[in-house]
C-alpha cells in the first residue's frame, strides 16, 4: 500500500459519522481578552446579562446551555486573535440589535 493509499484510508476510517445520539454538544466557549474589567462591561451590555466573576480572572456568562468564559490572559502575554464573531439567539433582536449598535460591535457586512 503506497503512503497515498494509506493516508487515504486512515482519513476514511476517521470520518465516520458520529451517531445521532452522540453529537457533541457545547457547554463552554472561551474569548481570551486583555482587560477583564473592560470585558465584563462590554458583554453584561452586549448580551444584556450579568456575569459571574471567578477566580483566576475570567467571568462566567451563563448563556442557555452554553456558558461564555471570558478569560483575561495579560498576565501570559497577548489574547489569541482567534475569536472574530459571536453569533447567539435572543428572543427581542430590536434590543440586542440596538445594544451592539451602541457598542459599536456589529459586522460591517450586510448580515444583520
Amino acid at each position: 500500500m503506497s503512503a497515498k493509499q494509506h493516508d487515504k484510508e486512515n482519513t476514511r476510517k476517521l470520518a465516520k459519522p458520529t451517531p445521532a445520539n452522540d453529537v457533541p454538544k457545547f457547554f463552554r466557549l472561551n474569548i481570551e481578552v486583555g482587560d477583564l474589567k473592560s470585558a465584563i462591561s462590554f458583554y453584561t451590555k452586549l448580551l444584556g446579562i450579568e456575569g459571574r466573576k471567578q477566580a483566576g480572572s475570567r467571568c462566567y456568562f451563563n448563556c442557555g446551555p452554553v456558558t461564555l468564559q471570558v478569560l483575561d490572559v495579560s498576565s501570559l502575554g497577548q489574547p489569541h486573535p482567534a475569536t472574530k464573531a459571536l453569533y447567539f439567539t435572543v428572543n427581542d433582536l430590536a434590543a440586542a440589535f440596538e445594544r451592539a449598535r451602541t457598542l459599536q460591535c456589529l459586522s460591517r457586512e450586510d448580515v444583520q
